[in-house]
């Protein structure tokens, strides 16, 4: 039974989890948008808080995403995995979000993409199992460059 802390500061919302062989145990998500630095300790605690027992892991989502709200996420899961002796699990986020579609449909390919801004985007290529087939890189927007 592997239970994880989960952390998610890659955009605007702030969220935590904590899962149990991947049924979530708590949830937290910041009613305010770009307030990670505000919100992300106390919902580690709040969380935590229910847990009777120790957690076997850190998940955090690395990016593509926000800059500042990618430094606090990773430092806090860096620093809950340093002080509890446990792993860093970290996630891609084009990976997160391609996990949402894999079984809904027969996809040959899925291709997430996320706002880099000055005309580019965040982008790969998966295939149906969910493995990355074109390296994650800015992209171009309506074909410009």
């Amino acid at each position: 039974m592997a239970t994880l802390l989960s952390i998610a500061t890659y955009g605007a919302q702030c969220s935590v989890d904590l899962s149990n062989n991947g049924e979530i145990i708590s949830h937290k998500q910041a009613p305010e948008a770009n307030s990670h630095s505000t919100f992300l300790t106390p919902f580690v605690e709040e969380v935590l808080h229910h847990q009777d027992k120790a957690i076997d892991g850190v998940a955090y989502v690395s990016g593509p995403g926000s800059y500042t709200g990618l430094r606090i996420g990773c430092s806090a899961a860096k620093g809950i995995c340093f002080s509890r002796h446990v792993p860093l699990i970290e996630i891609s986020t084009l990976q997160l979000l391609v996990s949402g579609y894999l079984k809904l449909n027969d996809y040959d390919f899925l291709c997430p993409m996320i706002d880099a801004r000055r005309d580019e985007v965040f982008q790969g290529v998966f295939n149906n199992d969910g493995k990355l087939i074109e390296k994650e890189a800015p992209g171009l927007r309506n074909g410009k460059q």
